[in-house]
Protein backbone atom coordinates (compact mmCIF):
# COMPACT_ATOMS: atom_id res chain seq x y z
CA UNK A 1 0.00 0.00 0.00
CA UNK A 2 1.51 2.79 -1.15
CA UNK A 3 0.50 6.88 -0.37
CA UNK A 4 0.82 9.62 -3.02
CA UNK A 5 4.15 10.91 -3.27
CA UNK A 6 5.70 7.89 -0.96
CA UNK A 7 6.50 4.77 -2.77
CA UNK A 8 6.88 2.87 0.61
CA UNK A 9 4.97 1.95 3.61
CA UNK A 10 4.79 2.19 7.00
CA UNK A 11 3.67 -0.53 9.52
CA UNK A 12 3.91 -0.72 13.28
CA UNK A 13 3.52 -3.68 15.79
CA UNK A 14 4.19 -4.46 19.12
CA UNK A 15 6.09 -7.61 17.38
CA UNK A 16 7.82 -8.04 14.15
CA UNK A 17 4.49 -8.91 12.32
CA UNK A 18 3.79 -5.87 11.06
CA UNK A 19 -0.17 -6.11 10.31
CA UNK A 20 -0.79 -2.39 11.15
CA UNK A 21 -0.11 -0.02 8.98
CA UNK A 22 0.63 4.05 9.20
CA UNK A 23 -1.92 5.66 6.52
CA UNK A 24 -1.59 9.37 5.78
CA UNK A 25 2.40 9.21 5.79
CA UNK A 26 3.70 12.76 4.20
CA UNK A 27 7.47 11.82 5.27
CA UNK A 28 10.10 9.56 7.17
CA UNK A 29 12.73 10.80 8.33
CA UNK A 30 15.25 8.41 9.87
CA UNK A 31 18.76 9.74 11.51
CA UNK A 32 21.23 7.37 12.42
CA UNK A 33 23.92 8.53 14.88
CA UNK A 34 26.88 8.02 17.13
CA UNK A 35 28.17 9.74 19.74
CA UNK A 36 31.58 11.03 19.30
CA UNK A 37 33.68 11.08 22.32
CA UNK A 38 36.57 13.67 22.40
CA UNK A 39 39.98 12.08 23.00
CA UNK A 40 41.46 15.20 22.60
CA UNK A 41 44.15 16.26 24.83
CA UNK A 42 45.85 19.77 25.80
CA UNK A 43 49.00 20.74 23.48
CA UNK A 44 48.33 18.05 20.82
CA UNK A 45 47.49 20.89 18.77
CA UNK A 46 44.35 23.48 17.67
CA UNK A 47 42.05 20.65 16.68
CA UNK A 48 39.72 18.15 18.82
CA UNK A 49 39.88 14.53 17.75
CA UNK A 50 37.31 11.96 19.09
CA UNK A 51 36.17 8.29 19.05
CA UNK A 52 32.63 7.23 17.82
CA UNK A 53 30.97 5.67 21.25
CA UNK A 54 27.38 4.68 21.08
CA UNK A 55 24.75 4.34 18.35
CA UNK A 56 21.42 5.29 17.96
CA UNK A 57 18.41 5.46 15.48
CA UNK A 58 15.73 7.97 15.21
CA UNK A 59 13.04 8.34 13.11
CA UNK A 60 9.75 11.11 12.79
CA UNK A 61 7.00 10.47 11.33
CA UNK A 62 4.56 12.76 9.90
CA UNK A 63 0.97 12.17 8.93
CA UNK A 64 -2.31 13.88 7.53
CA UNK A 65 -3.36 13.67 11.09
CA UNK A 66 -6.77 10.73 11.28
CA UNK A 67 -7.61 9.89 14.15
CA UNK A 68 -9.31 6.93 12.66
CA UNK A 69 -6.26 5.57 11.71
CA UNK A 70 -5.74 2.15 13.70
CA UNK A 71 -1.89 3.11 12.81
CA UNK A 72 -1.71 6.54 14.10
CA UNK A 73 -4.11 5.45 17.07
CA UNK A 74 -1.50 2.85 18.18
CA UNK A 75 1.23 5.06 17.57
CA UNK A 76 -0.60 7.34 20.05
CA UNK A 77 -1.03 4.67 22.74
CA UNK A 78 2.49 3.55 22.05
CA UNK A 79 3.60 7.52 23.53
CA UNK A 80 0.51 7.01 26.29
CA UNK A 81 2.06 3.21 27.72
CA UNK A 82 6.01 4.01 27.19
CA UNK A 83 6.06 0.49 25.69
CA UNK A 84 8.23 -0.56 22.88
CA UNK A 85 7.19 -0.40 19.34
CA UNK A 86 8.13 -2.16 16.00
CA UNK A 87 7.86 -0.02 13.05
CA UNK A 88 9.01 -1.07 9.55
CA UNK A 89 9.55 1.24 6.56
CA UNK A 90 10.01 -0.27 3.39
CA UNK A 91 11.77 2.70 1.18
CA UNK A 92 10.41 1.10 -2.01
CA UNK A 93 7.45 -0.94 -0.80
CA UNK A 94 9.81 -3.96 -0.66
CA UNK A 95 13.37 -3.04 0.20
CA UNK A 96 13.41 -1.28 4.10
CA UNK A 97 14.46 -1.75 7.72
CA UNK A 98 12.49 -2.21 11.32
CA UNK A 99 13.88 -1.37 14.49
CA UNK A 100 12.56 -1.62 17.82
CA UNK A 101 11.41 2.33 19.13
CA UNK A 102 9.92 3.98 21.65
CA UNK A 103 7.22 7.02 20.96
CA UNK A 104 8.81 9.87 22.79
CA UNK A 105 7.23 13.04 21.15
CA UNK A 106 3.65 13.89 19.86
CA UNK A 107 3.51 16.93 17.57
CA UNK A 108 0.28 18.54 16.44
CA UNK A 109 0.55 22.24 15.04
CA UNK A 110 -2.88 23.17 14.14
CA UNK A 111 -3.51 26.03 12.09
CA UNK A 112 -6.69 28.24 10.61
CA UNK A 113 -7.57 26.33 7.57
CA UNK A 114 -4.51 24.11 7.07
CA UNK A 115 -4.53 20.52 7.16
CA UNK A 116 -3.07 19.76 10.24
CA UNK A 117 -0.38 17.44 10.41
CA UNK A 118 1.14 14.88 13.23
CA UNK A 119 4.67 14.17 13.98
CA UNK A 120 5.70 10.87 16.11
CA UNK A 121 9.01 11.34 17.57
CA UNK A 122 10.68 8.02 17.96
CA UNK A 123 13.66 6.83 19.70
CA UNK A 124 15.66 3.53 18.75
CA UNK A 125 15.90 0.92 20.89
CA UNK A 126 17.74 -1.45 18.51
CA UNK A 127 19.87 -1.69 15.53
CA UNK A 128 18.11 -1.92 12.14
CA UNK A 129 16.62 -5.04 10.52
CA UNK A 130 16.59 -5.42 6.90
CA UNK A 131 13.82 -6.80 4.98
CA UNK A 132 12.30 -8.34 2.96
Amino acid sequence: MANAGYAGDVYESASSSFSVAVNGVRSVDITDAADMLDTSSIGAGQYKTSIQGMKQVNMSIEVNYDPSDTGQSALRSRYGDGAIVYVRVRYDGTNGHYWQFRVSEVSTPVATADLVTQTFTLEGQSTGTAVP
